[in-house]
């Protein structure tokens, strides 16, 4: 202002608004006004800390300590969608308190403070790092994830089971040879084996040693597998060199 004295200006004016009011008074129409104004502070965005304490002190100016409370959550839940702005910390925290009275409770919760945050409208929840590196990190992982295994699906071999069944086998078999062709046996029934007609000379040679009043009969079963030697089939397959 114009009128002071020569030791003191006579009328001092304070201004207090929204970042809005420095974008206002960059205009060239109010330059007269912005050289008048000798000192600008800005009040930053407060911390988590900085406003469960502003909230808190609010409480205890209003004579409520220990009457409304308002629990770590609630008051974080505020803080998100304040991003840390003393007004629209005030807004909140008083949205919060009538809908606790109308709900007849004295603590203030996540309950509570949603349906606040959806009646003064138009508040997007503070975006963190961690959050910002979930949305722009994360997708182009997975699009590059899916990019290289598509890259390896097509370039290397296939190895699937019933691929290598339909292949040729008798090609490779005949490329890659591992029993010599001589060793192979066209025929695979088992070789036939004549047992020599021993029969008759083992029961001349047999002479039963018994006590004589004890006589022995020769079993006849036994005797005529004897006589009749037949033809055994061998197990083993038989190699010719």
């Amino acid at each position: 202002s114009n009128l002071e004295t020569e030791t003191e200006k006579l009328i001092q004016i304070v201004l207090i608004g929204q970042p809005e009011l420095d974008q206002l008074l960059k205009k060239n129409e109010l330059r007269q006004l912005r050289q008048r104004i000798t000192i600008s502070w800005e009040l930053l965005p407060l911390n988590r800390d900085e406003t469960r304490g502003y909230i808190q002190h609010r409480i205890n100016v209003a004579l409520g300590k220990g009457r409304v409370q308002f629990s770590r959550s609630a008051v974080e839940l505020i803080y998100k969608y304040s991003h840390g702005i003393p007004r629209m910390i005030n807004v909140l925290a008083d949205r919060s308190l009538l809908i606790a009275y109308t709900m007849n409770t004295k603590k203030i919760t996540p309950k509570i403070v949603r349906p606040a945050v959806k009646d003064v409208g138009g508040l997007n929840p503070l975006t963190t790092w961690i959050d910002s590196l979930w949305k722009t990190i994360l997708p182009g992982f997975l699009a590059l994830s899916i990019l290289l295994f598509g890259a390896n699906y097509l370039m290397l071999p296939d190895f699937n089971k019933k691929n290598v069944e339909e292949k040729d086998l008798n090609l490779i078999i005949k490329e890659n040879p591992i029993i010599p062709k001589n060793l192979i046996i066209s025929n695979s029934q088992a070789p036939i084996i004549d047992l020599p007609q021993s029969g008759n000379l083992a029961l001349e040679k047999m002479k039963p040693v018994t006590p004589s009043h004890q006589a022995y009969t020769p079993d006849d079963s036994l005797t005529t597998k004897l006589l009749n030697p037949r033809r055994i089939p061998s197990t083993k397959p038989l190699i010719i060199s």
